[in-house]
This record gives C-alpha cells, structure tokens and sequence, in this order.
C-alpha cells in the first residue's frame, strides 16, 4: 500500500489524474487517501457518478449528479438552503432547466442577489434561456434588465413574441 500510495500522490502531483484513478480503480480506493484527495481525483476524471456517490458534502453531490445526467437527484439536493448560494442556484436551476420546469428554474435562477464574477458568463446563458421559454410575460418583462446585453433583452422579447405568436408585437419589437 505504502508504494501504490507513493505513486498515487507522484501521479497527482503530475496531474496525472486519470493514471491516479486506474491505479486506485485496482485497489478499490482502499490506500488510505483522504476524502478531498479521492473527490478531486474523481473530478479531474469526470467520473461523476462515482463523485456523487462517495462525496458528504451536498452541493458537491449535487453538481455531481448533475453532471452525470441525475437531474431529479440534483434537484432534491440542490433545493436546500446551501453556500455558495449563487453557485448552487446556478445549479438548481441547470436542473430544473433539464427536467423541462422553465419556470420553476427561473424562479431559482432569480433568486440569487448576487453572482460572483466566475459565474457571470454561464448565469446570463442560463438567464437568457430562461427568459425566452418562460410563459408569463410580466415575469420576462419584469427581469429584463437583468441581461447586461440590449440586443439580448429586444432579442429575447423577439422570441417571447414568437413563442406565443403575438405577430402585433413581434412586428412591433423587430422594426
């Protein structure tokens, strides 16, 4: 154990993760690694079921089983009160967004005050799509300006309009 250890941390050290976790694969995860140096290992492979599976900690299960395509799984452990609350909202409603539940992901995705620089880009994605499938107009009205983008905000009204084939509006938006 002491050797297949050694070169299990060689391997990470290296980031040679996939290696790690075929050796650690023939010993049954059995060395002795601690609990965060298993999770991170299974991470930089993608192994997201096993993630899922040998993680403690909620969010990171979450996204786990989100990543492997278990949104219903996701969704029951995201839906708690968790930190980062941007983080796992950003989650929750990637999950809901999977299951088809557009308004429901809105309403998780509108939930957070406020969202760290990182995760600008994918929260106004997610946004965006949200807001162009959702089915209350007063709802897209509403949150709008949350879109930094202008041409995002006419856009998304464009494909609200469209969506539900209000052609007066839709003439209106496009000229």
């Amino acid at each position: 154990p002491l050797k297949i250890r050694l070169m299990v941390r060689l391997y990470l050290e290296q980031r040679e993760y996939d290696r790690g976790a075929r050796l650690l694969d023939s010993t049954g995860w059995s060395i002795g690694l601690s609990d965060p140096e298993n999770e991170r290992i299974l991470a930089q492979c993608r192994r997201w079921s096993q993630l899922a599976e040998k993680s403690d900690d909620p969010v990171r299960k979450g996204t786990a089983y989100f990543r492997a395509g278990d949104y219903e799984k996701a969704r029951e452990l995201l839906s708690g009160d968790h930190e980062p609350g941007d983080y796992v909202k950003l989650y929750l409603a990637k999950s809901l967004k999977a299951m088809n539940d557009y308004d429901r992901a809105l309403l998780a995705i509108l939930g957070t005050d406020s969202i760290r620089p990182y995760l600008q880009e994918e929260y106004q994605d997610l946004l965006f799509d949200l807001l162009a499938n959702a089915g209350d107009f007063n709802t897209v009205k509403n949150q709008l300006n949350r879109l930094k983008e202008p041409a995002l905000r006419e856009y998304t009204l464009l494909k609200f309009y469209e969506k539900k084939r209000d052609l007066a509006r839709l003439d209106e938006t496009a000229w």
